[in-house]
């Protein structure tokens, strides 16, 4: 083939090549980082929904939980344990617990989270112990009395 003849595919076959996505719903997974799920979107979602591009972030340091989400509003993505959340420039921390599809529903989450830890930080009550109390009847052995003693 002449070189001419290979750089006109080489111009039809590189835009062609750009427009596959690559479907990485199993690769997401719990427990992630934040930048491992970078390395996935990076290639699979466009520039309106990609969440470190534009990053829309809903964080408190207090609890350590981050709303993650894009622009698009296509995906949300809870993280737990950040210290650090995520900006233009930098990916921040934390471990992903869940993908949601709505804010709303994110945020039941965070509040089932907050609800889980503020219950398993609570001291577990003493519940009293009812001591069967014996009484005198059950103590002692009756003597069975015959119809003719």
């Amino acid at each position: 083939m002449s070189s001419l003849r290979i750089f006109w595919i080489a111009i039809f076959l590189v835009p062609l090549s750009a427009c596959v996505t690559t479907d990485t719903r199993n690769d997401l997974r719990v427990g992630m980082s934040k930048s491992e799920l970078r390395s996935l979107t990076v290639f699979t979602t466009t520039i309106n929904d990609d969440p470190f591009i534009s990053p829309v972030s809903e964080w408190s340091a207090l609890p350590q939980i981050e709303i993650l989400y894009a622009e698009g509003r296509k995906y949300f993505y809870v993280f737990t344990d950040v210290t650090q959340k995520t900006t233009k420039k930098r990916d921040g921390n934390g471990k992903l617990h869940s993908v949601h599809t709505s804010v709303t529903a994110a945020r039941q989450v965070v509040k089932d989270i907050l609800l889980a830890r503020r219950q398993a930080a609570e001291p577990k009550q003493a519940r009293p112990s009812y001591q069967r109390q014996k009484t005198e009847r059950a103590t002692t052995k009756q003597k069975r009395i015959g119809p003719l003693e």
